[in-house]
C-alpha cells in the first residue's frame, strides 16, 4: 500500500500535469518547476506507488494502466485544494510564476505588447510567456491545459473554453501611402482593379466572404500573395499598389507605413476574445489575470 505520507501537492501536482502534457518539459514550464524537480517528483510518484506510471515512448510519455486508475482520485484532490485555494486572495505584488498567452497573428500583432506591459507593471514577479497560435486544430488539450489564456477570434478558439469579449474591430482597406487610390472614393470597381494581399493563418484564399460579396455584385479580385501575418502587410502592401483587409487596429502598430480606407460593402467586426479551459474559472490568479486584461480594454 502506498505511504500518503510521503504524498504532498507538489508531487501530485506534477503527476496530472504529466498525464496531460506526457512531457517533463511542458510540465516544468507549467509549473515553474526546474526539469530535474518533476524528474525528481515523477521518481517519487513511482517510489510511492511502486509503479512505471509513464513509459516514454517517441511521441512522449505514456501513462500505464496504474497511473490512468491513479487520474480519477488525483483529480478530485487536487480539485479539492483548488476549492479551498480559491477562497484565498492573490497579491499580485508579490506573486511569482509563469503566465502563458497564446494569441493569433492579430492579437500578437495589436495588443499583446500593453497587456504585457499592464501585467508586469502590476505583478512585476510574474513571467508572461507569450506564443504564437494559429488555430484550435493546431492545439492539443494537453496545451489547453498549460495555457492561462487564448487571445483570438472566435472561429479561432475552441468551443470547449470559456470566454470573454475583449474588443471589436472594424475592417477596412489598407494600402500604401503613396497608392493610386488614396485620394479617390473606393468603389467595387476600385477594390478589384488591384491586386490583394489576404491574410490567412491557415492559408486557404478561396471562398472568403469578401469574395462572396463581390461574386455577388458581378466582381472578383485577383490575390496574388496570401500571407499568415498582419504585421508582413507593411511590406507587402506598403511598397506597392497591393491592397489588404484587415483590422482598423492595425495602423496603431504600423507607424505611418499603411493608410487605411472604408469598405466600398459592409463587412461585420473582427471580434476579439480571451479563452480558457473551465478549470482555472475558480482559480483567484486566474480571475485577477481576466479581470486585469479586461479592464485594460475597458479603460479603467
Amino acid at each position: 500500500m502506498a505511504d500518503i505520507r510521503r504524498l504532498d501537492p507538489q508531487v501530485l501536482l506534477v503527476f496530472e500535469s504529466l498525464l496531460e502534457t506526457k512531457s517533463t518539459t511542458m510540465s516544468a514550464a507549467r509549473l515553474g518547476l526546474s526539469q530535474s524537480a518533476v524528474s525528481g517528483a515523477l521518481k517519487r510518484l513511482r517510489d510511492i506507488f511502486d509503479d512505471p506510471l509513464f513509459e516514454r515512448h517517441s511521441r512522449g510519455l505514456n501513462p500505464t494502466q496504474r497511473a490512468n486508475e491513479l487520474s480519477v482520485p488525483v483529480s478530485q484532490i487536487l480539485n479539492s485544494m483548488r476549492t479551498l485555494s480559491s477562497s484565498m486572495e492573490f497579491e499580485p505584488s508579490t506573486a511569482t510564476g509563469t503566465v502563458t498567452i497564446l494569441a493569433t497573428d492579430y492579437a500578437l500583432s495589436t495588443i499583446i505588447s500593453p497587456i504585457r506591459d499592464r501585467l508586469s507593471s502590476i505583478a512585476p514577479e510574474l513571467n508572461i510567456t507569450v506564443q504564437a497560435y494559429s488555430g484550435e486544430d493546431a492545439i492539443s488539450n494537453s496545451s489547453l491545459l498549460a495555457t492561462d489564456l487564448l487571445i483570438g477570434s472566435p472561429i479561432m478558439l475552441p468551443d470547449t473554453l470559456q470566454t470573454r469579449h475583449l474588443r471589436s474591430d472594424e475592417l477596412v482597406l489598407f494600402m500604401s501611402p503613396k497608392h493610386p487610390l488614396v485620394d479617390k472614393p473606393i468603389g467595387i470597381d476600385e477594390f478589384c482593379a488591384y491586386p490583394h494581399v489576404m491574410v490567412s493563418l491557415r492559408g486557404k484564399s478561396s471562398g472568403t466572404m469578401i469574395d462572396e460579396i463581390l461574386m455577388a455584385k458581378g466582381c472578383t479580385r485577383v490575390i496574388d500573395t496570401i500571407t499568415p501575418s498582419f504585421l508582413s502587410l507593411q511590406t507587402l502592401v506598403g511598397h506597392s499598389e497591393r491592397l489588404s483587409v484587415a483590422p482598423k487596429g492595425l495602423a496603431e502598430v504600423t507607424h505611418g507605413t499603411l493608410v487605411h480606407r472604408p469598405l466600398p460593402f459592409e463587412l461585420k467586426p473582427i471580434e476579439l476574445y480571451a479563452a480558457w479551459h473551465k478549470r482555472f474559472a475558480p482559480d483567484k490568479r486566474h480571475i485577477w489575470l481576466r479581470r486585469t486584461i479586461a479592464s485594460w480594454f475597458s479603460g479603467e
